[in-house]
């Protein structure tokens, strides 16, 4: 049995499918950190090939900017992570 037989790719897509709606609503929830990620990476692509691909690594900074403000989470949205939350803030008459 090879890694690519019809029973382990019956499975695999049995745990797609099953986990898409989870997959789908995690990257909702963090469209605007995924955007300025995908920002990045083309900012760095875009530099390392010296424009050649501007076109169409525009076309993907664009994409994924119009995928983070459908979901209601566009770039600089400040929405604080529970961990963010958690965290104490320091007060002006506390040492750093």
């Amino acid at each position: 049995m090879g890694l690519f037989s019809k029973k382990n790719l019956a499975m695999a897509k049995k745990l797609a499918e099953k986990n898409a709606d989870k997959v789908k609503g995690l990257a909702e929830k963090n469209a605007g950190k995924i955007a300025q990620g995908v920002d990045k990476a083309t900012d760095a692509v875009n530099r390392k090939t010296g424009g050649k691909y501007a076109d169409k690594l525009k076309k993907v900074d664009d994409a994924a900017q119009k995928f983070a403000e459908d979901s209601g989470h566009p770039v600089g949205d400040k929405t604080a992570t529970a961990a963010e939350q958690s965290e104490p803030k320091p007060s002006d008459d506390q040492p750093n």
